[in-house]
């Protein structure tokens, strides 16, 4: 398997279209969820301490994660793993493990 890395990108930049074709055929849905609150503007990773990741190989994502803010804590900042995905192609391999790390990292980071 070639080298992956992880990144944080934009729904809006980056073309997951495979992912959610492969993930419904898988019978989930979340990522569906990903793409509808997306366009609606329901969630688009974009508050302060949010982000959402991939993991990318030969400029391909094969992986997603997202850290929003967890909206039904009151009076501190929780982070929420939202939509992980990696293609059936690509697991086993360490890269959920890695998008998890990176969205650790960044609640540490910016949640605290």
């Amino acid at each position: 398997m070639d080298e992956f890395y992880i990144d944080k990108v934009s729904l809006d930049h980056s073309d997951i279209s495979h992912l959610l074709e492969e993930s419904l055929s898988e019978g989930h849905r979340h990522i569906k969820r990903l793409f509808e609150e997306f366009a609606s503007g329901r969630n688009t990773f974009s508050n302060e301490g949010e982000a959402l990741f991939a993991a990318v190989i030969n400029e391909r994502i094969i992986g997603i994660c997202g850290l929003n803010i967890d909206p039904y804590v009151e009076g501190k900042h929780v982070g929420r793993v939202r939509r992980l995905y990696v293609s059936k192609k690509f697991r086993r391999h360490g890269i959920g493990r890695s998008l998890m790390q990176a969205v650790i990292q960044e609640a540490q980071n910016t949640i605290g």
